[in-house]
């Protein structure tokens, strides 16, 4: 994915300074004159690195809006020699770095390297706090559901198996009555007992199966990686989404033999969610989300695909980048995706995404049969010298 910089309120020849400089295919430039406009964009360009002419514009005021925004790019003062204690006195506003004109052309390109390198960092360690704060939340919510229901429903159980036996015993005895009025006005009644039991019976069964598909799902004693069965966990996740999916939405499995494969699973489970909500939201008529599972050597390969609107060619480059979302204001958080690339990245494997405008999304994954068990941590660069 290319890291997209958003140079800001810079004259005419230092625009065409740090074009040139900056030209390189992992870099996508953005070019906007007037700051607020420039506020405007970041909502929809979502860069990582923003280069700020300190002398052009407010550039604290500038700061403080930019802070409100979910994006939060890291920013760069480019500084002429003599605002040097200006761009020092913007850093303790909130700028990251400031680099000090004439610009360098090698020295800008691994100035910007090092900003597009601590955005990652910083997006990276909000993605594991979000993610761990999230399972954890859910993991307390499962538990407490789990714990409040699993008593109720075990008395309601027993006790509908306690009424069960004794209609049936009931019956028996009353079989053995005479032919009369009453006995059939009986039999009628312990017929409707019987039937009532039977239904209590198979609500609690219903009830309990949830309660097991929220345990399987959220994984509360798998918090190690461990070797599991894929299917297990995509169909407890299906379970418990598709009261989400509208009745016009069919969901086509296609599974293939597979053997057990080393994950942590509630984090597996969480991006199957992640991916069939997606997949049931993008559908407007009538659709269908096909899961597929199969073997390919000693990976695993996983397509949950959708026959829904489609993703816009610009935006598929954009989709696994934080804060980035096409379900507008309020609505999406722009982390679900994020967190997902992430889950699949710390397991060895990948994730691609395939889109069609008005024919549907395909997500692809690859996941190694037998994990590697390296550190999953986030790598923070040494921080860099500001200006001179």
């Amino acid at each position: 994915m290319n890291s997209r910089i958003l140079i800001v309120g810079q004259p005419t020849e230092i625009r065409e300074t740090l074009r040139n400089a900056l030209q390189a295919p992992e870099w996508e430039l953005r070019e906007e004159p007037d700051a607020q406009a420039a506020l405007d964009l970041v909502h929809e360009y979502s860069p990582q690195v923003i280069l700020a002419a300190v002398d052009m514009l407010d550039v604290t005021s500038f700061l403080e809006q930019l802070r409100s925004t979910r994006e939060a790019p890291v920013v760069v003062l480019i500084t002429p020699p003599g605002s040097r204690e200006r761009a020092i006195q913007e850093l303790r506003a909130g700028a990251h770095d400031y680099i000090l004109m004439p610009l360098a052309p090698e020295e800008l390109r691994y100035r910007v390297s090092c900003a597009v390198e601590r955005k990652r960092t910083l997006d990276a360690i909000l993605l594991q706090l979000t993610q761990a704060e999230k399972m954890a939340s859910l993991g307390r919510l499962v538990a407490g559901v789990a714990h409040e229901l699993n008593t109720p429903i075990a008395a309601i159980y027993s006790n509908s198996d306690v009424l069960s036996r004794s209609v049936r015993r009931l019956m028996g005895l009353v079989s053995d009555l005479p032919p009369s009025a009453e006995k059939r006005e009986i039999q009628a009644v312990l017929e409707v007992l019987s039937n009532t039991s039977e239904v209590d019976c198979i609500a609690c069964e219903r009830v309990i199966d949830v309660v097991r598909n929220l345990k399987t799902f959220a994984r509360l004693d798998e918090a190690e990686r461990k070797a599991v069965d894929i299917h297990e966990g995509l169909d407890s996740t299906l379970r418990l989404v598709e009261c989400q999916f509208k009745s016009n939405v069919h969901v086509s499995k296609d599974y293939g033999e597979l053997p057990p494969i080393e994950c942590y699973p509630n984090q597996l489970n969480e991006v199957f969610m992640n991916l069939l909500v997606n997949a049931s939201e993008a559908i407007e008529g009538q659709g269908i989300i096909k899961i597929r599972t199969r073997r390919e050597g000693d990976s695993v390969v996983i397509t949950i695909a959708d026959t829904g609107k489609g993703i816009l060619a610009a935006d598929l480059a954009k989709i696994f980048d934080p804060g980035f979302t096409t379900k507008g204001p309020g609505v999406g958080t722009g982390l679900g995706l994020s967190i997902v690339y992430k889950i699949i990245q710390a397991h060895g494997g990948t994730i691609e995404a395939d889109s069609t405008m008005g024919k549907g999304t395909t997500f692809t994954i690859t996941l190694p049969l037998a994990a590697s068990q390296r550190a999953t941590s986030v790598p923070v660069p040494e921080p860099q010298p500001h200006g001179g």
